[in-house]
């Protein structure tokens, strides 16, 4: 039996936090709702980042070996919000990326395409996704 399964997120940062959990072996896209359901996304990522094995294992499904490897392969990898801005962290260009290969471009034209907009520093992840699909707008 093939399923299509539809997950919706309240904010990017949210998706893309999703998107990272799920590619920390054994850990598929229930556990990760899991946690995002359990946490903030703020409360996991700094969780993650000070390696709060209780925190992550106090979600439903989440045992403490399972929170130990999320630790362990995302620790260092994600930005806990600590300049106040937005969490979004080592996900960012995995959002954009997987945003413009939704809407039908393939993974190398999205990665070409947000190469170019790199240097618009400071923007949000809406902000490069909106630059990125004006890339593909003018050609170039």
């Amino acid at each position: 039996d093939e399923q299509v399964l539809l997950y919706g997120f309240p904010t990017a940062s949210a998706l893309g936090l999703f998107s990272t959990l799920t590619g920390v072996s054994g850990v598929g896209p229930r556990l990760a709702l899991a946690l995002l359901s359990s946490l903030s996304v703020n409360s996991l990522l700094q969780a993650i980042a000070n390696g709060d094995l209780a925190a992550l294992s106090a979600a439903p499904g989440v045992g403490r070996r399972t929170a130990g490897r999320i630790i362990l392969e995302l620790k260092g990898k994600l930005d806990a919000g600590e300049d106040g801005g937005s969490p979004v962290g080592a996900s960012g260009d995995a959002e954009v990326v997987e945003a413009l290969t939704a809407l039908g471009y393939s993974n190398l034209e999205a990665r070409r395409a947000l190469d170019r907009v790199q240097d618009a520093s400071g923007l949000s992840v809406e902000e490069r996704i909106r630059s990125a699909l004006q890339q593909f707008g003018t050609g170039g």
